[in-house]
């Protein structure tokens, strides 16, 4: 009777331990390092940032008590090997990392790298960094991927590891090094507080941010982060969206058709007008409950149909930027390369050209222009998403130089590999002096590009591509003429539309389209002629540049 009486207070005490531990809550240990705005301490001593506020909001979903743990990057990563926390925020998703660690599977965030160098130095491109000293953060992805960015460019970097990014970016800015690598967040936050360090437009290395956690042992815990994520993510008011306004200015717009608002207000209407009636009839309860039911229904049906239209309308617009992002971005690089390829495999292919100095030297310097658009077009990309405060200011262009650089930088394409196919392609130019007009020469190259490989795909027995330049009745002219394939009627139509093309998967139909934007900016106009079999002429009109009265004598 004894030993059965301790069996029972025994199996007793194990089920109160049982409920003890049920109602308490789980306790979460966080790693935390310096790196604002998406993970930092403040001055008080408060974890923060937007990582911080969404790991908050699911702990107080959950019921976890949250126990903050301080330190460097590195001391985070190691703490997660040692299983000392449970849960590390801002890690970047690497395929070395995933053999040491586990990440939830819903991206937190997205991120890139980005180079900040002193204000006093020139540095433009990757090349700028030979013989620099670059900060990076210790154990870092970027660390990895910056050092076969200048193993590729064959560049000599003297690389300073650091454990956090407050101390890179105090190095930069009191002279004891040249650059530093840090994410878009941080850089775009403390380039305002450090004067003496600037942004500069070498970007990299587009990188997915996760929590991570050790190896093992925590799956429960980041699968239900990953719950709330994908559920925050949906809602436009949700802590995700408010966390993101909050410490970067980002928030999702919601435009809703006006017919959309105009079908929301009439149902309400008919709602309201149908309990007002079913109020003044009483006699006929009835068979108005039965009606408001219906009513009620149908509201049901339209609301869901309202929220599936605006979804639909939002995902729409997001392909339509990303295509226009992404054809743009591809056209572009494809012309801007083959002129750096073509004169490199020139100066590879013929050695005997080394001997003429002259010829190397214009080689060079084309390949350099070419360069050199590719970093102004990627300028431009990079202030795609940013409010320009003014627009940029045209300078006087000479359109017959511009024609002579283009005809130099197309060269590569429209000579040699023609050539190879056994047969040839030639262009004639009529270059008569007109006065300048203001523009940007970058971008009037960028159209002369897409025209002259337009009459080059259009020839593919050759022939002959003409470019004049003249000034006719107060206008500036361009004329591109060829002696190709022509247009149909239905083609000449539709060329200028974006994303119409004839060349199947290997043209993005955005030539013509960004061209005519180009033209536009300049105030200018373009007129395409074309027929079968008789070629095509494309005629680019601008008004000369007016100078003032007090610069016309000195």
């Amino acid at each position: 009777m004894k030993s059965r009486f301790c069996f029972l207070v025994s199996i007793l005490l194990m089920l109160l331990s049982s409920a003890v531990r049920a109602d308490s809550p789980k306790i979460v240990k966080v790693g935390i390092y310096q790196n604002p705005p998406k993970c930092f301490v403040d001055q008080q001593g408060n974890s923060t940032g937007i990582f911080i506020d969404f790991i908050r909001a699911v702990a107080q979903d959950e019921g976890w008590e949250l126990e903050f743990v301080p330190g460097s990057w590195k001391e985070g990563l190691d703490r997660l090997l040692s299983s000392e926390i449970d849960i590390m925020p801002d890690v970047a998703y690497a395929k070395s990392r995933e053999e040491l660690y586990a990440f939830n599977a819903e991206p937190v965030l997205s991120d890139w790298f980005q180079i900040f160098a002193r204000a006093d130095l020139e540095i433009s491109s990757i090349l700028d960094l030979d013989n620099r000293r670059v900060t990076v953060l210790v154990n870092s992805v970027q660390h990895d991927s910056f050092l076969h960015m200048i193993k590729d460019s064959d560049l000599n970097c003297e690389i300073i590891h650091l454990p956090d990014y407050e101390s890179a970016f105090a190095m930069v800015n009191d002279g004891r090094a040249d650059a530093v690598i840090v994410n878009r967040y941080y850089g775009m936050m403390k380039s305002r507080e450090y004067t003496k360090v600037k942004e500069t437009g070498i970007i990299f290395h587009p990188t997915r941010l996760h929590f991570a956690a050790p190896k093992t042992g925590r799956s429960e815990l980041l699968e239900t982060i990953d719950k709330h994520l994908r559920l925050w993510k949906e809602d436009d008011s949700s802590v995700y969206y408010r966390s993101l306004k909050k410490w970067t200015g980002e928030a999702p717009s919601v435009a809703l058709p006006k017919y959309l608002k105009y079908a929301a207000l009439f149902l309400t209407a008919a709602l309201v007008l149908a309990l007002a009636f079913a109020g003044l009839l009483k006699w006929r309860v009835q068979v108005r409950t039965s009606e408001l039911r219906t009513r009620t229904d149908e509201l049901q049906k339209a609301l869901v149909e309202l929220r599936s239209a605006n979804e639909k309308a939002q995902q729409q617009e997001r392909l339509y930027v990303l295509g226009q992002m992404a054809s743009g971005i591809a056209h572009d690089f494809n012309n801007i390369l083959w002129p750096i390829i073509g004169f490199s495999e020139l100066i590879l292919n013929k050695p005997e050209i080394l001997e003429d100095r002259q010829k190397v030297k214009r080689y060079l310097e084309t390949i350099r222009e070419a360069g050199q658009d590719g970093v102004a077009m990627v300028e431009r990309m990079r202030t795609f998403y940013r409010i320009q405060q003014n627009e940029k200011e045209f300078i006087p262009v000479d359109l017959c130089d511009v024609v002579r650089n283009t005809v130099e930088l197309t060269r590569p394409k429209w000579e040699t590999e023609r050539r190879a196919k056994g047969c040839r392609v030639n262009i004639q130019t009529d270059l008569k002096p007109v006065p300048m007009i203001p523009g940007d020469p970058a971008q009037l190259r960028e159209v002369l590009v897409n025209l002259i490989f337009n009459s080059f795909d259009a020839m593919p027995q050759g022939g002959v591509i003409r470019i004049a330049v003249q000034e006719t009745d107060g206008k500036i002219r361009v004329l591109v003429t060829d002696e190709g394939e022509g247009m149909s009627g239905e083609v000449l139509a539709n060329c200028l539309h974006p994303f119409y093309t004839t060349k199947g998967k290997d043209g993005t139909g955005m030539g013509l389209a960004m061209a005519v934007d180009i033209i536009e900016k300049h105030k200018g106009k373009m007129e395409i002629r074309s027929q079968p079999g008789k070629g095509t002429e494309i005629t680019l009109l601008f008004d000369p540049m007016i100078i003032p009265a007090d610069k016309t004598t000195d």
